[in-house]
């Protein structure tokens, strides 16, 4: 790369750091262009962008960024995953993108504000995503609601059914 071309490339780089949620640093060895293809699909439906990096200019665009501390992890080939959405979902696809593609390595990440091991990448991925915990809460106050409303409303329907068979005996 002649070194014009340089700058562009970190402020290109840079640009994809802003508005991330989160930032993971992959290793891509031995995958094809194919496969590295289906894991940039997969996760590009979960609200990520997955860029394959040359590891000066992307030490280059990390500087001032909370995501500085990831730098040490940039030796060798190295993919970079910018998060832009639910962050569970990026991590299940990311699950499911590796299961595909297995020699693919998680090396580090920086995920809600703190840097990550990739243990803690991995049993961050099986945890479900904002949607589907939202429908559990819902689910578990929703319960107990129709329990009370069910036991309010028991007696009125007895006092009505009292009522009407008062009034067809009274007939």
């Amino acid at each position: 790369m002649r070194k014009e071309q340089k700058p562009p490339m970190v402020e290109s780089l840079k640009a994809m750091l802003e508005g991330a949620l989160g930032l993971l640093l992959l290793r891509p060895q031995g995958l094809k262009v194919p496969e590295l293809e289906a894991v940039r699909n997969r996760l590009g439906g979960a609200q990520a962008r997955l860029r394959v990096v040359k590891n000066t200019l992307f030490r280059l665009a990390l500087r001032g960024t909370p995501y500085e501390a990831l730098s040490d992890n940039l030796k060798g080939s190295i993919a970079a995953v910018c998060v832009y959405g639910d962050i569970a979902l990026a991590l299940s696809a990311l699950q499911h993108a590796r299961a595909a593609a297995p020699t693919l390595e998680v090396v580090a990440g920086y995920l809600g504000g703190r840097l990550r091991t990739p243990a803690e990448i991995e049993s961050l991925g099986t945890l479900p995503g904002i949607e589907v915990l939202a429908a559990q809460v819902v689910m578990s106050l929703r319960s107990p609601l129709v329990g009370v409303v069910r036991a309010l409303q028991s007696p009125m329907v007895q006092l009505v059914a009292t009522l009407q068979a008062a009034a067809r005996k009274a007939a």
